[in-house]
């Protein structure tokens, strides 16, 4: 698989593209997540969605959950789905996406649902700011940009 992700930053998508096909046609482990990152990083979200969701299911990718909560929520009118995709990672602990679910939350008009967000994850290690203010999780969401 390390030829498929050399080529993507090169700019050699279609090169990419054929190696990552053959790599997902023999059953290579992690070739659904790198064809995804692929399709989503060329602008092809929609045809992305099932491989970050063969990734997350099949092969238990963490981050195919969060790259999945991102695309739906930049589908405007797929929050409820964005939402679903959203819990996985954050009950993983990864940070990113409990920063990424509460400046969510934030957009859908629902901060009071943020302060609750840190005793889903245990695990995430926050600031002290943070943990007496997790309303501060959505704020580093919107600074992240």
């Amino acid at each position: 698989m390390p030829l498929g992700h050399a080529l993507v930053p090169s700019g050699q998508h279609a090169e990419a593209e054929e190696y990552l096909r053959a790599a997902l046609a023999e059953g290579q482990h992690k070739a659904p997540f790198a064809y995804a990152l692929l399709l989503a990083d060329t602008g092809r979200q929609r045809a992305a969605i099932p491989h970050y969701q063969a990734a997350a299911r099949e092969e238990g990718e963490v981050h195919a959950y969060l790259n999945l909560a991102l695309i739906h929520d930049d589908l405007d009118e797929e929050d409820e789905r964005a939402e679903q995709w959203y819990v996985s990672p954050v009950e993983h602990g990864d940070p990113q996406a409990l920063v990424e679910y509460a400046d969510f939350l934030q957009r859908c008009d629902r901060p009071a649902e943020i302060p609750g967000l840190p005793t889903r994850c245990p695990n995430i290690e926050l600031t002290a700011s943070q943990q007496t203010d997790p309303a501060l999780l959505a704020d580093a969401g919107a600074n992240r940009a």
